[in-house]
Formats: structure tokens, sequence, C-alpha cells
């Protein structure tokens, strides 16, 4: 299995060199993109290589505008999917099945489901390809504009940003003691949430993901000028010491 927008930092494995070996030994190359498998409704998000793999779960309830919880699931060859699992007595036996429906009881372990599909419809059918796709746009470009508005202060260091993530910490911060202080007195106003994981060399880093519809430019520089306040109010304690 492979991974395409991991929780922590938004990582992507390198899908396209991984399918040609999973290939060559008769393996099933499963990728997981929870949360970035949404951006590739545009097609300048895709990666290379996506093509080649055999099946592929994301869930639209992370970045699609979709209440929780809802995951779509594709796959290549169904076939192998379904002979894995189905479980076929008399009494299950029916018409339609017979005649080769997608019965939905033979592709997962439970034989009832509920209508999960029915709240992605009316999405779909509410804002079209097109109104997703800007949805999503929209959000990178944010991430893009916070980023940048960080790295015009020096105190700042972005450890990676990728699609609505960005995760970052701050300078001259050994094992990230003021990073944390810094993200839990953002939190503690309650206007605005970030959360955080460990990256590299860093014990503590501050995740900032952009994915809820009403989030605006206003609301990203707004934080902004939160996080420095608090910066500067932490740096000169430790001045003070």
């Amino acid at each position: 299995m492979s991974s395409l927008g991991t929780t922590g930092c938004c990582a992507y494995d390198p899908i396209d060199k991984i399918s040609p070996i999973a290939k060559k030994y008769n393996l099933w190359h499963h990728v997981d993109a929870a949360y970035a498998g949404a951006a590739f409704a545009c097609p300048e998000l895709r990666i290379k290589g996506i093509e080649l793999i055999d099946s592929f779960i994301t869930n639209p309830h992370k970045w699609f505008l979709t209440n929780y919880d809802c995951s779509l699931l594709w796959t290549k060859d169904k076939l192998s999917l379904i002979n894995s699992m189905i479980v076929n007595p008399v009494f299950l036996k029916n018409k339609a099945s017979d005649l080769g429906c997608n019965d939905l009881k033979d592709w997962v372990i439970p034989l009832g489901r509920r209508f999960r599909a029915l709240k992605l419809w009316f999405v779909i059918r509410t804002y079209g390809i097109t109104g997703l796709q800007k949805h999503i746009r929209e959000h990178v470009h944010l991430a893009e504009n916070f980023e940048q508005l960080l790295l015009k202060d020096q105190r700042f260091i972005i450890v990676k940003r990728k699609l609505g993530l960005i995760t970052f910490v701050l300078k001259n911060d050994p094992d990230q003691v003021l990073t944390q202080q810094l993200m839990n007195q953002l939190n503690s106003s309650g206007e605005y949430f970030l959360s955080s994981t460990s990256l590299k060399e860093y014990r503590f880093v501050i995740r900032m993901a952009i994915g809820s519809v009403n989030t605006r430019l206003e609301h990203i520089e707004k934080c902004c000028l939160r996080i420095f306040s608090i910066t500067d109010q932490l740096l000169a304690k430790k001045s003070a010491l």
C-alpha cells in the first residue's frame, strides 16, 4: 500500500516508481489518498503514475464538502476484490446479482451498509465539477498565501507545504518548546484551531490545515497577525529571563 497525502504533512509516496515493482512481482498496489485524493479533481494536481495503481480510496468528508462519514473506493479489478469477500448462501441469492449487478454485500465484510452515496450525490449536483475544482484551488491558493506571509517573518521555518496543509516551527527553538506554547495560546482563544505533528528533526511542528468552505483570505491574514503577536510576547518573555 502507498500513501498520497499522509496525515502529518501530506507526504506523497513515489507512485510511478512503486507501481512497476508491484506489477513485476504480481502485487496489488493500493493507494490511500484519504485527504489528497480530492485534489485529483483538478487536472494540474494529479500525479504521474496514478493510472498504474490497482485500487484507490479517498474520503470526501475531508476536503470535498461532504458530511462525515463518506469514503470512495475505486478498483481496476473488481472481480478479484469480490471473489475475496463474497458470501453467497441460498438465502442471499437474487436475480439481480446473478445478472451481474454490483451487489455491495460482496465488496465489504458487512452484509449491510449505510447509503452514504446519497449525500455525496447532493454535493456533486449542487457544486458540479467546476464548483468543486474552484473549492480545492481556492484552498491551495490560501495555503500558498499563508506560507508567503510566514516566510516574510524571519522568525519562522516552513517545514513543508502541500496542497492545503502547511507545517511550520519557530527558529532558534530547541525542542520546539516555544512553538508548542505558540500553538496552545493560539488555540486557547477558540477563534482558531491548529494541530501538531513531529517531522524530521523537529519534535513539535504546527499544522495549519485549510479545509472549511467558509475560510477566506482575510481569515488567513488575521490568523497570521495573531501568530506574530503571540510570537512577540513569547520572545519578549524569553529575553526577560
